[in-house]
Order: C-alpha cells, then sequence, then structure tokens
C-alpha cells in the first residue's frame, strides 16, 4: 500500500509543482518548499467474511509545505488520488510560525480488497 500511495504522488504533474521534484514518507527531512509529505493516520478492517478480514480500510494524510500559493498542487494532488479510488475526507489550511510555511492537510481514504 505504501507504494501504491508513492507511485500516486510520484506522478509528473504532482512532482513537477515541487522544489525537490519528489515526495517524502512521513518527514521531509531537509525538504526544500515546496513539498509533499504523505503518511498513514490509520487502518481498519472494512469488510469480513468468515471471520476473516477481506477489505482493508486506509486512512491516508497529504500534507503540502510551501512559501506562498499551493492551490495547484493540492488541486493536482485532489485529482489523482480521486482518480486512483481515495476519496477525500478532509481538508484544512494553517500557517506555521515556527516555519513561516503555509501548511495544507488533505486527508483520503481507500479500501482495499484482499488480494
Amino acid at each position: 500500500m505504501y507504494q501504491f500511495v508513492r507511485n500516486v504522488l510520484m506522478d509528473k504533474e504532482i512532482t513537477d509543482l515541487t522544489a525537490d521534484k519528489k515526495v517524502y514518507l512521513i518527514k521531509g527531512t531537509n525538504a526544500t518548499a515546496p513539498y509533499v509529505v504523505y503518511t498513514f493516520i490509520d487502518e481498519w478492517g472494512a469488510e469480513f467474511a468468515e471471520n476473516e478480514e477481506i477489505a482493508t480500510n486506509y486512512n491516508v494524510q497529504v500534507d503540502i509545505f510551501s512559501k506562498g500559493d499551493f492551490t495547484e498542487l493540492a488541486n493536482k494532488i485532489k485529482v489523482k488520488m480521486k482518480d486512483n479510488d481515495f476519496y477525500r475526507t478532509s481538508a484544512n489550511d494553517f500557517y506555521e510560525n515556527d516555519t513561516q510555511l503555509y501548511h495544507c492537510v488533505l486527508r483520503f481514504n481507500y479500501t482495499k480488497e484482499r488480494d
């Protein structure tokens, strides 16, 4: 699942809008803004049959850190995630005084059927 999310977010339309041309898992160590970080914040059994989990829900958070307008990057991420069967559950914007960066938080859910 980690690789699947990474592949979705490493789309050229997204990475072309980042300074480092890549996305980061959990923490953007030494990243240059604008940059994207993704994290799995929860997972749980979605469907069961005969006491076996047959589908899992994943809750993924995608963070955008930027010195300015991040709207185009956020919109590209929303489209790419939707195109890959994620649905957005929330979006919040912040300004971080300590880093002086704008911070956009996008959360998505995805249900994966067992192979």
